[in-house]
């Protein structure tokens, strides 16, 4: 019977969890690497277009920069990201990813102007569970 209650109350939770609807899909295969210029390929794209994979943090300057994987069923580009909010990703960024999913759901950016470039801007994604 206790089988059966642990059972009931995990399926439970996973149920009142808002995951993403392609939570359980897998991941589409990079068949093609894009190779033009990241921000040119985004202006004709928006973040539900993509499915994205973090690769790892790096500092430049003084900004913090998340590389990441986008990837669609045309292919894929990598793409350095302007983090600046770390409500969501401050553990990630002290542990660099490790132990922590690779898939980034529901990643939200923008092309922003700053300086005279145009950067790509983390502006927020599902929440991950520390």
């Amino acid at each position: 019977m206790k089988q059966y209650l642990v059972v009931l109350l995990i399926g439970l939770s996973l149920y009142s969890c808002d995951f993403p609807d392609y939570y359980w899909k897998k991941m589409p295969e990079c068949k093609v690497e894009i190779a033009v210029n990241h921000v040119s390929y985004l202006e004709l794209y928006s973040p539900e277009d993509f499915r994205y994979t973090f690769i790892t943090f790096i500092q430049e300057n003084e900004e913090i920069i998340m590389h990441t994987k986008f990837v669609s069923e045309n292919g894929c580009i990598t793409v350095p990201i302007l983090v600046e909010k770390w409500d969501k990703l401050e553990g990630m960024l002290k542990a660099n990813g490790e132990s922590y999913p690779k898939e980034l759901y529901e990643l939200n950016w923008s092309l922003q102007d700053r300086n005279g470039r145009t950067l790509v801007v983390y502006e927020d994604m599902h929440c991950i569970i520390d």
